[in-house]
């Protein structure tokens, strides 16, 4: 994979969720300046995710016949788009407007960025590309979270909202200049009919319960990222600019443990990542929520769950995208389709939680779904017979492209 194509796709993962986070982390400010409930807003992101869902449906069997670059335009240009949409109307209907259009949006980023590297490289290279390039998403939280709590604390909310537009806006931008036009060649599952594409993935059991699998971890990940802030400013009192270093953190054991679990995913081994893990975020789960941990307990059990949910997300996607033997594009964007969807369990079951049984009640419906997670992940790896390191060629590389060794 070119090098210079390599650092653009790790720039643009970094803005891929810039919204997302962004919006996480002003997430109960927003809620009072809107004049709607936190748990009622956290009912009304789930648009977010059935726009995700809804754009996956339609795109996802398509995906592998339109270049990665016009995706990935598209995705960043709503996303800026979004953004301006939710300050400028500042109500209801523009937050709704907000989420369907950054959630269409992401289904797009992701299916295309998430392929790339599997458009040029195989085996354990793809292993560690990928979980650099997943990890390069924790930037986010590293580069962009504290910036956007400092303003948003000086200016608003919406001021920091508008930090996070020009993240995706530089994203756009970076796409147009850099990234290459290239057609992949059709395959024969991607060549038949709209209906013949879904069959495809419909047949493939192996791949349905991975993605399954991938389906609650995202349920997790979403719901954490969501209510963190929620979480500190009730329990702990905490302001915006202090949450926004504890995102930076998060960021920083993202990234070093997608990095690790992609170059080493051959010693850690994906039965330990995803069904030892998953017990180890069960308990941590309910540390954290159920419990009431001292401040100082709770930050490092937070880091130590991002750790570990981290590596499953990482290993989950390589897994999804080897036992695919489809179209890569495709594979990522079903991936992604389990993201909307677990993003949307994850939010609605941790809405309701919050609602009914303040932050404890979000515990108990996040551990719960921790718990279905981990026998998901075994089942998955019991029925493939997945095998971590394939040595497989993966790819073949576009026209001109080189590889990184």
């Amino acid at each position: 994979m070119p090098r210079p194509l390599l650092v653009t796709v790790c720039l643009l993962a970094l803005a891929s969720v810039s919204n997302t986070n962004s919006f996480g982390l002003v997430f109960a400010r927003a809620a009072e300046g809107l004049n709607i409930d936190v748990a009622a807003l956290g009912g009304l992101r789930t648009i977010e995710n059935g726009a995700s869902i809804i754009a996956a449906l339609i795109v996802a069997p398509l995906i592998d016949r339109v270049p990665r670059k016009w995706l990935l335009l598209s995705g960043f240009g709503m996303s800026t788009i979004s953004v301006y949409l939710l300050v400028l109307l500042d109500s209801v209907i523009g937050t709704v407007i907000f989420f369907a259009l950054n959630g269409a949006a992401m289904m797009q980023i992701f299916g295309a960025l998430m392929a790339m590297p599997s458009d040029y490289v195989g085996g354990r290279q793809l292993n560690r590309l990928m979980g650099l390039i997943i990890g390069c998403i924790a930037f986010t939280s590293i580069l962009v979270a504290p910036v956007v709590g400092n303003v948003a604390d000086s200016h608003g909310w919406h001021a920091g909202m508008i930090v996070s537009s020009s993240v995706t806006g530089i994203a756009f931008l970076l796409t147009l200049l850099i990234v290459p036009t290239y057609w992949l060649p059709a395959v024969t599952e991607t060549a038949g009919g709209f209906t013949a594409r879904y069959r495809a993935v419909l047949d493939r059991k192996p791949l349905l319960i991975m993605l399954g699998s991938n389906l609650l971890r995202f349920a997790q990940l979403s719901a954490i990222l969501t209510f963190l802030s929620t979480v500190m400013i009730q329990r702990y009192d905490l302001s915006l600019s202090v949450i926004g270093l504890i995102f930076s953190g998060v960021g920083v054991m993202f990234f070093i443990s997608s990095l690790l679990s992609g170059m080493m995913l051959h010693w850690l081994r994906t039965f330990r990542i995803l069904v030892w893990g998953g017990c180890a975020a069960v308990l941590l789960l309910a540390l954290m929520l159920i419990n009431e941990l001292p401040l100082h307990f709770m930050i490092p059990a937070v880091f130590i769950f991002i750790i570990v949910i981290a590596a499953q997300e990482n290993t989950g996607t390589i897994a999804a995208l080897k036992l695919a033997g489809h179209a890569r594009g495709a594979a990522m964007s079903w991936n992604e389709l389990a993201a909307g969807v677990g993003a949307l369990i994850g939010i609605g079951f941790g809405s309701i939680g919050l609602a009914t049984g303040d932050v404890r009640g979000l515990g108990i419906a996040l551990t719960l779904v921790a718990a279905i997670a981990t026998i998901v992940s075994f089942l998955a790896l019991w029925y493939s017979g997945y095998t971590d390191e394939s040595e497989d060629s993966g790819a073949v590389a576009p026209s001109g492209s080189s590889s990184v060794t």
